[in-house]
């Protein structure tokens, strides 16, 4: 653990209790600023509760001056940027920034294994979180037909054309708003939700014919997320508990196919089928998993949201689809 020598800014650690590995900002009060190491959400952790990560060969830190690494790909895409943010090209920065990172991610960083944590630990991803719905806390409303989607008063902002193209899709984007979650995490351009479906019905994964729709479709939508953002996408068709947990413990997220009635864990009236929604893991602990549901109530079951494995079961289809950022 951290403690006596502090790290230096820019060291990458891993933060056991978040279960996240990040950059070290600097100190603030009697805790250690941390930067996630894919994305730009920040939060304070407790110096004991962070871990170095030396024998892990990892070229310089993002923020490391042009100093030659032992990798020229680091080395290629940090003078890139450089040269980018030279010539003004902020937007041309921005992606060799990410570039850079992705392929840090994938060359260089070990799986949880390596570093020492333990699967049957609690671990949680720190992933913002998105509603299929523009109004999060209107999200009761909606679902009990008490108010209209087209009624919501931030429509505009899903890049819809008009409330009632917005009132269609809002319901039915479930693994929209999981994929702009995994998009934000790991440091991607998230576009709004109606622009994002609408690329999704060129590629596959959502098909329309008058007003009904079939999706989301698993293989359309992992080919497409690979390609298009060079995420790593496996498809599922048959998935365990434990196989959550280690995805979870490799640093994936896991689209997990659930009834939409898990937002609140009803034990006195059980889901007449499993599975029809989508859901992100985001944490797993011995207990239970945790879960972003796009459809969830506020304040009780929209952002890690736990759910014990019993309860998984009753609501749970047994399958999903693995993400990660580029590799297995």
């Amino acid at each position: 653990m951290i403690g006596e020598t502090p790290p230096h800014v820019g060291a990458l650690v891993l933060d056991t209790a978040a279960g996240r590995l990040a950059e070290c900002r600097g100190p603030v009060g009697g805790l250690w600023r941390l930067r996630a190491y894919l994305g730009a959400y920040e939060w304070d952790a407790r110096p004991q509760d962070l871990r170095r990560t030396e024998a892990v060969h990892v070229p310089g830190g993002v923020d490391t001056p042009g100093t030659h690494t032992e990798c020229e790909e680091c080395d290629a895409w940090w003078w890139a940027e450089q040269l980018a943010l030279d010539e003004g090209e902020l937007s041309e920065a921005v992606d060799c920034r990410v570039y850079l990172r992705r392929h840090r991610y994938v060359a260089h960083l070990p799986r949880w294994a390596d570093c020492g944590a333990m699967n049957a630990s609690p671990i949680t991803h720190p992933v913002p979180y998105y509603s299929q719905w523009e109004s999060a806390g209107l999200v009761p409303q909606f679902i009990t037909g008490a108010m209209s989607a087209a009624d919501d008063p931030l429509w505009q902002k899903s890049g819809a054309d008009s409330r009632d193209e917005y009132a269609f899709w809002a319901p039915r984007i479930c693994g929209m708003a999981c994929l702009r979650m995994a998009l934000d995490h790991w440091g991607h351009p998230v576009p709004p939700s109606v622009p994002l479906l609408r690329e999704a019905l060129e590629a596959g994964p959502y098909v329309r014919d008058g007003d009904q729709v079939q999706g989301m479709i698993y293989a359309p939508f992992a080919a497409w997320a690979a390609r298009r953002w060079g995420l790593h996408a496996d498809v599922r068709p048959r998935l365990a508990a434990e196989e959550i947990r280690e995805e979870i413990g490799r640093g994936h997220l896991v689209m997990l196919s659930v009834h939409k009635t898990i937002r609140t864990l009803d034990e006195a009236q059980a889901p007449p089928v499993r599975g029809g929604h989508l859901v992100l893991a985001v944490g797993t602990g011995p207990d239970g998993v945790e879960v972003h549901n796009p459809s969830g109530l506020p304040d009780h079951s929209q952002r890690f949201a736990r759910v014990p494995w019993a309860d998984l079961d009753r609501f749970f289809a047994g399958r999903g689809v693995v993400l990660g950022l580029g590799r297995a």
